[in-house]
């Protein structure tokens, strides 16, 4: 009787290790999905741009009017999340960082941190470039580490607004 228990304790603390490891094994896939779904976003919208930010590196926020959509767009890390704001503009100009709306957040999960590193186009010398890194996951385990880079069309830089 005691082994049959010995033997049936064990099953059920392999069983319910198991159990836990393929949780948590779910939610970081779930975190890498949504990671990956914004970071494609960002990157599609950025590719008909102007970047409002001022460039530099490693920074926490974005703000980039799309003319595709007419629309300002600021994303921002923070808090262990990435939100996003937009507003309806007509004009790169009208980008003034006041969004005042909902905030739509796109990662939120177990130490989501991330930056944007920003070269800005400057006509007839560089096209403008925008590197994206999200990092995420728990804090004692290795992160899982996210990077795009996108090429600028910037229209207002080129003149063909």
């Amino acid at each position: 009787m005691f082994i049959f228990s010995l033997v049936i304790g064990i099953v059920s603390q392999i069983f319910t290790q198991a159990f836990v490891g393929y949780r948590e094994q779910k939610r970081l896939q779930s975190n890498i999905e949504s990671a990956q779904f914004a970071i494609n976003t960002i990157a599609k919208e950025l590719r008909t741009a102007s970047v409002v930010s001022a460039g530099g590196g490693n920074l926490s926020s974005i703000e980039f009017f799309d003319y595709s959509q007419s629309t300002c767009f600021l994303y921002s890390f923070s808090g262990n999340q990435l939100t996003e704001q937009k507003k309806s503009e007509n004009s790169v100009s009208d980008c003034d960082g006041l969004y005042g709306g909902a905030t739509t957040v796109l990662i939120d999960g177990i130490n989501v941190d991330g930056h944007f590193n920003i070269t800005k186009s400057v006509l007839n010398t560089t096209i403008g470039r925008v590197t994206i890194f999200i990092s995420l996951g728990e804090t004692d385990k290795p992160q899982t580490r996210l990077q795009t880079s996108v090429s600028l069309r910037d229209y207002e830089v080129s003149g063909v607004q």
